[in-house]
C-alpha cells in the first residue's frame, strides 16, 4: 500500500510539473504520464483499502459490506467530482475578461496581417470579448448569448477577382 502512495506522489508531481513550468498553452499530452501514474497508483493503495476494510466484517454481512463499500465510493466520486466541476467553472467565469485581455494583442495583430480595417478591429475585439465574457458566465450553455448572434462588423467592398493587396491602389 506504500508503494502506492509513493506512485502516486510521483505521479501527482509529474501533473503539476506541466503546470508550474509553462503557462496556458500546456498540451494534453504532458499530463498523460503523470495521470498515467497516478492512476496506477490509486490501484496500488484501494485494492488493499477495500481488503482491509472488509477483513473484519462478519462473513454473512460480507456481500451487504461489500455493496455499502461501493456505494459509498461511487457517492464519494460523484461528490468529488461536482465539488471540481464548480471550482473549475467558478475560476473560468471570474477570470473572463483577464484570459481575453492576454491574448488581445495577437488577435490585433492577426486583424492586421489579415488587413482588417483598424475600425472593424475595434469592432470585432470589443464583440468578441464580449461574448467571450459573456459565454462564460452564463448558466445555461444550450443558450447562446444575445450579443454573440449580433456583433456587425463594417464591410468594405472587394473587387471581384482581384488580389486584397491590389484593391487598395
Amino acid at each position: 500500500m506504500s508503494l502506492g502512495v509513493i506512485i502516486m506522489a510521483v505521479g501527482l508531481g509529474l501533473v503539476a510539473w506541466p503546470l508550474l513550468t509553462t503557462d496556458v498553452t500546456s498540451a494534453p499530452w504532458q499530463f498523460t504520464v503523470g495521470l498515467f501514474t497516478v492512476g496506477t497508483g490509486i490501484g496500488l493503495i484501494m485494492g488493499p483499502t477495500f481488503s482491509v476494510t472488509l477483513n473484519g466484517v462478519d462473513p454473512r454481512h460480507a456481500g451487504s459490506a461489500s455493496g455499502t463499500l461501493s456505494a459509498i465510493q461511487q457517492v464519494g466520486g460523484a461528490i468529488g467530482i461536482a465539488a471540481i466541476g464548480v471550482l473549475f467553472f467558478g475560476q473560468l467565469s471570474s477570470h473572463a475578461r483577464a484570459s481575453f485581455t492576454a491574448v488581445e494583442p495577437t488577435i490585433k495583430t492577426r486583424l492586421a496581417a489579415a488587413h482588417v480595417l483598424a475600425q472593424a478591429q475595434a469592432t470585432i475585439i470589443d464583440g468578441a470579448r464580449a461574448c467571450f465574457v459573456n459565454r462564460n458566465n452564463q448558466k445555461d450553455f444550450s443558450e447562446t448569448p444575445a450579443n454573440c448572434k449580433k456583433t456587425r462588423i463594417p464591410a468594405r467592398p472587394i473587387r471581384s477577382g482581384g488580389n486584397c493587396d491590389n484593391d487598395h491602389k
